[in-house]
């Protein structure tokens, strides 16, 4: 009973996680850096009023390419 929170360091297991807490009636929601700002916060706050039992979060960070990058990557 209570609250929980479970890091994952991977977005996609964490969704996963996710869909199998709630095939057993489970309410879940995730967090992670794909979602924006206001997102994270609004399931945070949802999270503290006890629409959720579950907090799942990833700290995989969205990587971005830069053209740098891509031309070392090319000369590889």
């Amino acid at each position: 009973k209570g609250k929980k929170v479970f890091y994952l360091n991977d977005i996609d297991r964490g969704y996963r996680f996710k869909l199998f807490l709630e095939r057993f009636g489970i309410r879940a929601a995730m967090l992670n850096s794909e979602l924006p700002l206001n997102s994270r916060l609004h399931i945070l706050q949802e999270f503290n009023r006890g629409l959720f039992d579950y907090l799942i979060a990833s700290d995989e960070a969205l990587l971005t390419v830069t053209n740098e990058q891509k031309r070392k990557e090319k000369r590889k």
